[in-house]
This record gives structure tokens, C-alpha cells and sequence, in this order.
């Protein structure tokens, strides 16, 4: 994918057979516009993990570090 900011989508079920709370991710979607059309593109969390620590090497500057780990304030 082209540089750019990407909304992430984490899908996560409840544990309900457990003595206390508990979630597992079922699926990690990447949203992206494609030719006037929003997809949503299943990637991995490892696939996805590495991608933020590449980015975060390049960006290595001390600035913004973290702002792609960050979730919307809206949330």
C-alpha cells in the first residue's frame, strides 16, 4: 500500500467461560479508499505489527512516535 493513514479495525469476541473478562481477536482489517470505493482487506497482526515498527524506524526522529499506536480520541 502507498504511504498514507489507514484506519484499523480489531474484530474481538468475549471469553464467557472464564472467571473473569477476557477477549480474542478474531480478525484485523485494514481500511482503505481503492478507485472511490472503501475496502476493508483483512491482514494479520503480525503483517500489521511489522508494518508499524518499519514505520516507526523511519520516523525515528523523536516526533510522532507513537501517534500510529494512538486510538481516535472519539472512541
Amino acid at each position: 500500500m502507498p504511504a498514507g493513514d489507514y484506519e484499523i479495525l480489531v474484530e474481538e469476541e468475549l471469553l464467557r467461560d472464564m472467571n473473569f473478562l477476557g477477549y480474542r481477536k478474531t480478525a484485523t482489517y485494514l481500511i482503505v479508499a481503492d478507485k472511490g470505493k472503501t475496502v476493508m482487506r483483512e491482514i494479520s497482526g503480525k503483517d500489521l505489527e511489522a508494518v508499524l515498527n518499519r514505520d516507526r524506524a523511519a520516523n525515528d526522529d523523536g516526533l510522532n512516535n507513537e501517534a500510529a499506536l494512538c486510538p481516535p480520541e472519539n472512541l
